[in-house]
């Protein structure tokens, strides 16, 4: 540790105090000193004394006494002891420098590192104590209880090795407690750190210093430009003489670093004209074009960047950077690779002579000026950082970094102000004119704002930048100028890689890739278990991905290294939630074991049908229930090894299973059976979704759902039918496309007597062959069904390649068939019945009583009429 060598004996005193106040009071002297070995005492060999009569109640003592038990001697405890209090020591020391450190973020960055080295030493600590406190506790479980009150005493052996390892696991779990309280106060100490230098930070940031407008600074540079001269060729002249003194090393080293660049630039002509074709019969799609920008960029980066490392540990390696220069050496070569950086993210989106492989749809002319505008944008800022630096190097006062960063704001903000002046025209496509002679699409005419969400922001930057810096906020312009180009260059690096796992994605999914027809031909697999492997791979890929961007993220943001990475560790190799401790680095890792696992059960399924469970030499049914035994015990094993390498605890689930069988017998065996029944169909999948359904009691339709307690089927009238799983268990259920979509569709035909059956079979033949829908392998088939009462009754039977088909399908056969028939002659029957009207007598009656009847009332409701019209006044 980096504060060793301030030397920790006068610490030791203060050490050995800690631990005696943390542990118990009857344990204080075994931490001081090595633990005394077991000593058996034996019997005197000459007892001459007899012994005392036992009172009558007691029970009977063996003549004889019998030896104390054999216990194992425990080893030192220094070796676990001497971290405790190391750990102490530390921790007391770095509360003591807490206080000295506050207006420093550099020191407080060290002590940070500090307590994170602490916590994995009490981490290391706590884990070796465990040991030594079950041993001890095993020793003295074997001893039993001591004795109760009115129980005969226990020998002086027993007793004394009972107070011996009592001692022992109290001072043990006492050293233990101490290591966790070791880890709370570093926990707490971090926190007050953290929220320091964050306050630092912000102090920093937001720190005035003089306005570059008032002319007291432009003053202070004058009076200072003499010592700031001197100082220069001072420093650099030093700089100079050295590498003139050493001409074969520095030709040496700019020779390697220049060829570098060739060979390097030579060799990666080749990759790039088979990433990026010159010449295409048809333009690219965009994944293939977001594919290839995200291959051609480290290729372009490759060359300038191993050139400039080249030359960087060359002159390292041949004494040629001057040790008051070193500072500003690293800052050149992290400069330089940033601007290498920025131009090949920039030269593989915008491609300004190769337009068909643009990734950004823009003229050629916008794609130049943008492309000369973001490489201007990043040199004025590695200049800016290295100027810094000078400043920094010659002890140079405030105002020259007051006008710095005005000229850098300035000219960052101009660059700012091209690029939202840069009219982002589109490429022109050409196109079919009337005459159908080739011509080009007119360029439309676009705001400069266009698009608003980029440009729009632009302007409110750069006026930012340059405000601030005229108003003398110097590290907030330069910190907002740096994000310009170090977010937004990683941001774009971020969506290249993005797209590269997309496109990854597609080509594992298509059997006309290489891995795609690998899986495809080499291993069997069909394209929904490819597409279900590439999905998944995306999906751990892109979880990658944000595990590498964001750390990298908030550090482009101001975080420390010693914050992020600590971060992160917490994150990736876990974080205590209470008693439950998560990491998310053994999570991803349980998730890759569970899916290798899986992955490798189901190629032994696939060579166990291959290879032995052929037909030809098993049963089909012995055969089955192999495979599917197979594929359960694989899931179950690697469900199993997924959990336990995840960190949660196997004998857990019998908690789990306990509480389950509580609810099953309160009353919820109806909800523990669809959930089951729902992994029984997710994993059996006998219905998946998609697949066209017929239930028992006559619902149909398509599944569209399945979850563990119910599953959803959209029905012909699309109203969605929700069945729960037991009953998909459980009863018969028709399913029309478990194996495939074929169907056989059949539909009744009548003709009459009249006709010979013979001709009708051959018609009906013909109009089988002739129906689109209609696969003729199998061949159709046609019937005579039945003689019936009126007619001779047929049937056509036909196999269809898509169930989804079968209703058009029939609809084309009775088609056909009228139309054959009418052209053949062959008459539909109708049927002809026979009425016979008996008793016709008594009808007549019945019909002239009905007409009497109407008529009588008929005539009473003419007279009542006319009365009431004689007597109206």
């Amino acid at each position: 540790m980096k504060y060793s060598s301030m030397g920790i004996a006068p610490f030791a005193a203060l050490t050995m105090a800690a631990i005696a106040l943390a542990l118990p009071g009857t344990c204080r002297a075994q931490v001081a000193a090595k633990p005394v070995p077991p000593v058996v005492q034996e019997a005197p060999a000459a007892e001459t004394a007899p012994a005392a009569a036992p009172p009558v109640d007691a029970p009977p003592v063996p003549a004889v006494a019998e030896p104390a038990p054999a216990t194992l001697a425990l080893p030192p405890m220094d070796d676990v002891l001497n971290p405790v209090s190391q750990a102490l020591s530390t921790m007391e020391y770095l509360e003591r420098q807490f206080e000295a450190a506050k207006g420093s973020d550099t020191g407080l960055g060290v002590q940070r590192v500090e307590l994170e080295k602490l916590g994995t030493e009490s981490d290391s600590a706590g884990d070796a104590l465990k040991p030594r406190i079950e041993a001890a506790k095993v020793q003295l479980d074997k001893l039993g209880p001591p004795p109760k009150d009115k129980q005969p005493a226990e020998s002086p052996q027993i007793a004394a090795e009972r107070t011996r390892l009592t001692s022992i696991v109290t001072t043990l779990e006492g050293a233990f407690k101490s290591t966790e309280l070791v880890k709370v106060r570093a926990s707490q100490l971090t926190a007050r750190i953290q929220s320091v230098r964050h306050s630092l930070f912000a102090q920093n940031l937001f720190q005035r210093s003089g306005s570059p407008l008032l002319p007291g600074i432009w003053r202070q540079i004058g009076n200072e430009y003499g010592n700031a001269k001197r100082q220069l060729q001072a420093v650099f002249g030093t700089w100079r003489g050295i590498i003139a003194s050493r001409p074969a090393e520095a030709a040496l080293v700019a020779g390697l670093a220049l060829a570098a660049y060739l060979l390097l630039s030579m060799l990666m002509t080749r990759p790039l004209a088979r990433i990026m074709p010159p010449r295409r019969p048809q333009p690219p799609s965009y994944a293939r074009r977001a594919a290839a920008a995200s291959l051609a960029a480290p290729l372009y980066a490759l060359p300038g960047v191993a050139a400039a490392c080249v030359l960087y540990f060359g002159a390292d390696a041949a004494d040629l950077i001057y040790f008051r220069v070193a500072t500003l050496s690293e800052t050149l070569l992290e400069g330089a690779i940033l601007f290498i950086v920025v131009s090949a993210l920039s030269r593989a989106i915008l491609e300004p002579k190769r337009a068909e492989w643009r990734l950004m749809n823009l003229s050629d002319a916008a794609s130049r000026s943008l492309l000369r505008s973001v490489l201007a944008i990043a040199a004025i800022y590695v200049v800016d950082q290295v100027l810094k630096d000078a400043i920094r190097l010659l002890v140079l006062p405030l105002p020259f970094s007051v006008v710095l960063s005005l000229v850098t704001s300035l000219a960052f903000a101009g660059m700012l102000l091209n690029v939202v002046a840069t009219p982002f025209i589109p490429a022109a496509r050409p196109v079919t004119a009337s005459a159908g002679e080739m011509s080009a699409d007119p360029q439309p005419i676009l705001s400069k704002l266009h698009p608003r969400w980029l440009k729009w922001p632009l302007l409110a930057l750069a006026a930012g930048i340059v405000g601030s810096a005229l108003a003398g906020y110097i590290a907030l312009s330069r910190f907002a100028a740096g994000q310009v180009v170090i977010t937004g260059s990683f941001v774009v690096l971020v969506i290249l890689v993005h797209l590269a796992i997309r496109t990854s994605e597609r080509a594992m999914a298509s059997p006309k890739s290489f891995v795609g027809g690998w899986l495809s031909k080499g291993l069997g697999i069909e394209e929904g278990q490819r597409r279900l492997i590439a999905r998944t791979l995306s999906i751990l890929l892109h979880i990658l991905l944000a595990c590498v961007a964001i750390p990298a993220l908030f550090l482009a943001w101001g975080f420390s290294s010693n914050d992020v990475l600590a971060t992160s560790k917490s994150a990736l190799l876990g974080f205590q939630i209470g008693q439950l401790r998560i990491s998310l680095f053994r999570i991803l890792l349980a998730l890759a074991l569970f899916l290798g696992l899986l992955f490798a059960t189901r190629l032994i399924q696939r060579w166990l049908q291959a290879r032995v469970l052929r037909p030809d030499r098993m049963d089909p049914g012995i055969a089955n229930s192999i495979h599917q035994g197979v594929g359960y015990g694989g899931f179950a094993l690697a469900a199993i090894a997924a959990v336990s390498f995840g960190g949660i605890d196997i004998t857990n689930l019998a908690i789990l299973a306990g509480a389950l069988s509580v609810g099953i017998g309160f009353g919820l065996q109806s909800i523990v059976n669809n959930f089951v029944s729902g992994l029984i169909l997710l994993v059996e999948r006998p219905i998946k979704v998609g697949d066209l359904i017929v239930l028992r009691g006559g619902g149909q339709g398509f599944v569209r759902s399945i979850s563990v307690r119910s599953t959803e089927i959209e029905t012909n009238d699309k109203s969605s039918l929700i069945v729960p799983n037991s009953e998909l268990i459980t009863n018969v259920v028709t399913n029309w496309t478990h194996r495939n979509s074929l169907a056989r569709v059949a539909i009744k035909v009548n003709a009459s007597y009249k006709s010979d059956p013979v001709k009708v079979l051959a018609i009906l033949a013909d109009v089988a062959k002739t129906v689109p829908n209609a696969m003729q392998q199998p061949p159709p088939f046609v019937s005579l069904d039945n003689l019936g009462p009126d007619a001779l009754e047929y049937s056509i039977s036909v196999v269809v390649a898509d169930v989804n088909k079968g209703g058009d399908t029939q609809t084309q056969l009775r088609t056909a068939v009228y139309h054959a028939f009418q052209n053949n002659g062959i008459e539909f029957p109708t049927p002809e019945r026979d009425i016979y009207l008996r008793d016709l007598d008594g009808v007549k009656v019945l019909v002239a009583r009905v007409l009497e009847e109407r008529q009588r009332k008929a005539a009473q409701e003419a007279s009542m009429a006319g009365t009431a019209r004689e007597t109206k006044p």
